[in-house]
């Protein structure tokens, strides 16, 4: 393989990867924000492609990682900017949010609950259910070629990725079914469960069929621990996803259990828990789980944010005063944690500032 191929290669496994543990609370960040939704929807029509800057050392920490996908996607900022129409003044700094926050990916898509958010928020603007846009979706999302087109794992799965990439998730999921027919191994099973799960997430309605398909994954002797991990922190997600927000505690708890999980993940399912506790009044162990997010290696910046914030919260509420100040000064410190937060610790850090000089 050509040097520039292997380059490709490598910058769209890394979009991959990042893909793979986005989360849904981004969602947040543009909610609300009409600016960040248009430069959101004009990117998916902006050409991204991968260009030809060396790749990071192996082992690089990961925002290295995600600064040099971004450095190494050729595409036109400048178009960008005149397709959202957003004024020249403030589209740095909006862009900025939305590739820092992993909102965007350098191949030109996006997060996908936050694609989902978009895609409902347009349907309502325009007096339009899912059932009435149906059968444009289904031009869209026609079903796929049965397996016997593909010849190997490899083939299928590229196809599956594709489809995934640009919204396509019902051609997605049959793809990835045909790659778990060729699958060589639980590993490469593994991987293709995880995928059809995460497609059936993204279609409405079918959360139980997610969640029997991750299951599955469970039933593999020879699926790593990581890939059980993110079953489990997949099936926590769909019960989000379908309003039933309880139903997910069991799977973090059995999240946190699984000592090879993605360090993401972990990060993510002790703060989940540190909420779930923290709302049932349990304040010790609330504590005690934030703490473990904190005690993560490689965890994301916004998970070790939510922790530091909440703990500052408890402190806050045990008339700990200095140990509040000193958390919530963290928060606004750290690169990464979500604005919000930071924006609600810098009001904390101004309410304990007042109570300092009464």
């Amino acid at each position: 393989m050509e040097p520039e191929a292997r380059m490709a290669d490598a910058w769209r496994e890394g979009v991959e990867k990042f893909r793979r543990e986005e989360r849904p609370e981004v969602v947040l960040l543009v909610e609300g924000d009409p600016e960040l939704a248009r430069i959101a929807v004009a990117w998916s029509y902006t050409p991204s492609a991968p260009g030809t800057l060396p790749a990071p050392p192996e082992g690089a920490p990961e925002p290295a990682v995600w600064r040099w996908l971004w450095e190494n996607a050729v595409w036109s900022k400048e178009d960008l900017a005149a397709r959202s129409g957003v004024a020249a003044g403030g589209f740095e700094a909006k862009f900025q949010i939305l590739a820092g926050n992993r909102i965007l990916y350098p191949d030109g898509t996006m997060n996908s609950h936050v694609a989902r958010y978009l895609r409902q928020r347009s349907l309502e603007l325009a007096g339009e259910s899912e059932a009435e846009a149906a059968p444009r979706a289904d031009v869209r999302d026609s079903a796929p070629p049965p397996a016997a087109v593909f010849a190997t794992y490899a083939e299928a799965w590229e196809a599956g990725q594709n489809a995934a990439r640009d919204g396509r998730h019902a051609e997605a999921e049959g793809a990835f079914r045909s790659a778990l027919a060729l699958a060589p191994d639980d590993e490469e099973r593994a991987d293709a469960l995880h995928w059809i799960g995460w497609m059936l997430m993204n279609q409405e309605g079918r959360g139980d069929d997610a969640r029997a398909t991750l299951a599955r994954i469970l039933d593999l002797s020879g699926a790593r621990s990581e890939q059980r991990g993110s079953a489990f922190h997949l099936t926590a997600h769909s019960f989000i996803n379908d309003q039933q927000a309880h139903r997910a505690d069991e799977w973090w708890d059995r999240l946190v259990a699984v000592e090879g999980a993605h360090p993401h993940h972990r990060c993510e399912a002790f703060v989940a828990r540190g909420y779930s506790l923290a709302a049932k009044k349990r304040i010790d162990e609330a504590r005690r789980a934030f703490t473990d997010c904190l005690a993560v290696e490689d965890g994301l910046p916004q998970h070790r944010g939510s922790a530091l914030f909440n703990l500052g919260l408890i402190a806050q509420k045990e008339k700990d005063l200095d140990e509040a100040r000193r958390l919530f000064e963290e928060v606004v410190r750290l690169k990464g944690a979500y604005p919000g937060e930071q924006k609600k610790a810098k009001t904390e850090l101004e309410k304990l500032g007042k109570r300092r000089k009464r």
